[in-house]
């Protein structure tokens, strides 16, 4: 009965909303304590190398306007990251071409440690591609921008059961094709940022809720008592 007669002053409102806005927090910023090892991660590879084949129909060029339908692209990149300060990180993808661009692909994808190569993440990853620029040198190919969403779905070492999302944004730039077209090879760059957890992001925006409201409730009260 305390409590109730408390919730029913203007006072004891107050301090229930500002108690609730803190749980929101405290619970946001101690989620992934609770979920386990941390499965995204941030990023900046100024270098990585990666190859194409066609995979159907095999053997076709790989080079557009070519008969390829759907090509292999695995890559590879080192230097450091959020989670490991000396990282591997390699996927193998399958691009579509399509009548246009932007043209889709996904992959799976590996993150090691290279100082502890018993520890890593692994998972998913979802995208696309297509040409940010003209034709031109060394080989006559455009210049291409890549996004993609990694999904991690697990890890072995100290990130068994890791989870998390990550943006992935870059370049891959043409830099070899074979002379019968089949073969092309490249680089680029890649830069990877974090995704928070969808329950972290509805408890932050829950305080925000909160906030937001307590301070409306005050500037009303402002202007009634004026």
């Amino acid at each position: 009965m305390e409590i109730l007669a408390h919730l029913n002053t203007e006072k004891g409102r107050d301090k229930m909303m500002w108690r609730y806005c803190f749980v929101c927090v405290a619970a946001a910023l101690l989620q992934p304590a609770w979920a386990g090892p941390v499965g995204s991660f941030s990023a900046d590879f100024n270098s990585y190398a990666f190859t194409a084949t066609c995979s159907i129909p095999p053997g076709a060029p790989v080079a557009p306007p070519g008969s390829c339908f759907v090509v292999s692209i695995p890559l590879n990149a080192t230097g450091a990251t959020s989670l490991f300060a000396n990282s591997e990180f390699t996927a193998e993808q399958t691009l579509t071409f399509g009548p246009v661009p932007p043209f889709p692909f996904t992959g799976t994808f590996i993150l090691t440690n290279l100082a502890n190569p018993a520890d890593s993440i692994f998972g998913t990853m979802v995208g696309q591609g297509e040409p940010t620029g003209p034709p031109g040198p060394p080989i006559g190919l455009p210049p291409f921008g890549v996004t993609a969403l990694l999904t991690t779905t697990g890890g072995t070492g100290a990130f068994v059961g890791a989870q998390g999302f990550t943006e992935m944004d870059g370049t891959a730039i043409y830099e070899f094709l074979s002379s019968d077209a089949t073969f092309a090879s490249g680089d680029g760059t890649l830069k990877f940022s974090p995704i928070p957890e969808p329950g972290t992001l509805f408890l932050f925006s829950a305080a925000a809720f909160v906030a937001a409201a307590r301070i409306i409730v005050a500037k009303r009260r402002v202007v009634m008592s004026s």
